[in-house]
């Protein structure tokens, strides 16, 4: 699981001001969060802090109804940035223009290594500009684009820029409008990546069939060890097939790290759920703080 998934001490900022003091005076490995509602001229301000900033390595900006005007003047300081290596972007309302500007920022930036854009408005278009920096970027180790609009044509694009991907672990697709058209993509992705380790597709609307393409795909991948799939999916040998590969994947992971294995009446915990309220109850966590 990725470090966005961990909880963390977070700085929190009674307001603007007080946020934007703090940051000011630099705290060594600060992890701050902003909360209320900013004007043009806070967002500037904050802007050109970030800038500069030598000390926050983790900035969570969610629930701020944040528009893609403010996302093209917040990537400013993602290019220049060479500190910041968590940001949390959750639950705004950043759409395809916005998440266009971070692309074009992220280009130029190579210390990002957590993304969180959960709970947007990412549709296709959205998600074909992003795609084209995810073949080339060499930090990020976590991208988490649930919750939005993503369909089959933006899926296809970031699978197919993702194969050669070397650096992201946890990719998260859930609650898009993924669809039956999306099952080749994303087995290719499975079948030839050779980085990811955690990959969420819970509450989109694949089928039996996908799930089935899904197993054949990981039957030559040996790094992936959790999966989430919507609970529509009921083919139980599919499912079983798919449990094991990824328990596989997770023992081997584990001996590698030289860690003890406890067999399953131990309690060992799944790797794969597909349930989504065991999905949400995981969710939850992910986006804890």
């Amino acid at each position: 699981m990725s470090r966005i998934s961990k909880r963390v001490e977070l700085v929190v900022a009674k307001d603007f001001d007080h946020g934007f003091q703090m940051l000011q005076e630099g705290s060594p490995g600060i992890n701050f969060e902003m909360i209320g509602k900013f004007t043009t001229f806070q967002l500037i301000q904050l802007t050109e802090q970030m800038s500069t900033n030598t000390t926050c390595k983790l900035l969570k900006l969610s629930d701020l109804s944040l528009s893609d005007g403010d996302i093209e003047t917040l990537s400013s300081f993602i290019k220049e940035n060479k500190t910041l290596t968590d940001l949390i972007l959750s639950k705004n309302n950043i759409g395809d223009r916005g998440v266009s500007h971070l692309a074009e920022a992220l280009k130029d930036n190579s210390t990002l290594k957590e993304l969180s854009l959960w709970k947007n408005k990412i549709g296709n278009k959205g998600a074909e500009a992003f795609a084209k920096v995810l073949k080339e970027n060499k930090s990020l180790v976590s991208c988490l684009l649930g919750g939005n609009q993503i369909g089959d044509s933006g899926a296809n694009a970031l699978c197919k820029n993702l194969m050669v991907n070397k650096t992201i672990k946890t990719l998260d697709f859930s609650k898009n409008n993924l669809t039956s058209d999306s099952s080749k993509p994303l087995a290719s992705l499975l079948k030839s990546n050779k980085s990811l380790t955690s990959v969420w597709l819970a509450e989109n609307k694949l089928t039996n069939s996908c799930a089935a393409d899904i197993a054949s795909a990981l039957k030559s991948n040996n790094r992936v060890t959790f999966i989430s799939l919507p609970a529509d999916i009921t083919e139980e040998t599919v499912l079983e097939e798919i449990q094991a590969i990824c328990d596989k994947n997770n023992a081997t992971a584990m001996q590698k790290m030289g860690m003890k294995i406890k067999s399953k009446s131990a309690g060992e915990v799944k790797i794969h759920y597909r349930k989504d309220e065991d999905f949400f109850g995981t969710r939850d966590r992910l986006e804890s703080f």
